[in-house]
């Protein structure tokens, strides 16, 4: 009689364990998302309420590198944004306006997102990722035209900021070419 009921436990605990992942997969992979009309009904992100920053590391894959961005609403209120944001480049010598950054459908190193809306609550993490290569040949010349120091990041909210940032890449490297991901909803961007 002892022997039925521990394997009935065990299943039991099988199940009850198997039920708590699948519970916390799926609440994993709807935090952050929102509908279209709950997203209308939630203000904009004002630039008062957000941060951004360069998340930790690198990710890279065959030459291709990538950079993830980190947004954080510091406010007290749920707010909405979407899109796609807008970079500059300084190098020590000024802005660095050869630089082209194109939107991504999708990478070696971040997977393609659909810019869609998203509601991010207080003290809530949204992301974004840039992407180079860095397998170019770096044409001789003076470094100031090539090496970027900062970027300026502006998010496509009503009257944003320029967030600068502290970034280091050699952009002859990667042809003066670079990609982006539209802002997603998870605290770094989705990999490839």
């Amino acid at each position: 009689m002892r022997f039925v009921n521990a394997r009935c436990s065990r299943k039991i605990e099988y199940i009850a364990a198997t039920l708590g992942v699948l519970l916390l997969t799926l609440a994993l992979v709807f935090v952050g998302h929102t509908s279209r009309a709950q997203a209308a009904a939630v203000p904009d992100c004002k630039a008062s309420q957000l941060e951004v920053a360069v998340g930790q590391g690198t990710n890279g894959f065959a030459g291709n590198l990538g950079v993830p961005f980190l947004i954080v609403n510091f406010g007290h209120a749920h707010c909405k944004l979407q899109g796609y944001t807008k970079f500059r480049f300084y190098s020590s010598a000024g802005i660095l306006r050869r630089i082209i950054v194109t939107r991504l459908p999708g990478s070696q190193v971040y997977r393609k997102v659909r810019a869609v809306p998203i509601v991010l609550g207080p003290s809530r993490v949204a992301s974004f990722g840039l992407t180079y290569s860095d397998v170019g040949t770096a044409p001789s010349g003076p470094p100031s035209r090539c090496l970027v120091q900062a970027v300026s990041i502006a998010l496509p909210i009503p009257q944003s900021q320029e967030y600068v940032l502290d970034l280091h890449i050699n952009a002859c490297l990667s042809n003066f070419r670079f990609g982006e991901t539209a802002i997603q909803p998870t605290p770094m961007p989705k990999q490839a």
